[in-house]
């Protein structure tokens, strides 16, 4: 199930919503969106698939920058 709600911001739900992440930065006029996580998070294959779905929709662009330990 899919659901979008618009009060008082926009808020999109449900499964695989990542999928329409493209989408909804073209809504808002964003080419590359910040995308923050920790350094246990960046390898698992669930922000891997994030970014690389991103990179094959163009809205990360031309690179991503990775910072570790910032405190």
């Amino acid at each position: 199930m899919k659901i979008n709600w618009n009060y008082p911001t926009s808020v999109w739900v449900g499964e695989n919503r990542i999928k329409d992440l493209a989408e909804a930065c073209k809504n808002l006029n964003i080419s590359s969106p910040l995308f923050v996580t920790d350094k246990d998070l960046i390898n698992l294959n669930m922000t891997k698939k994030i970014i690389l779905e991103n990179k094959k929709n163009l809205i990360i662009l031309p690179f991503i920058q990775i910072f570790q330990e910032i405190l």
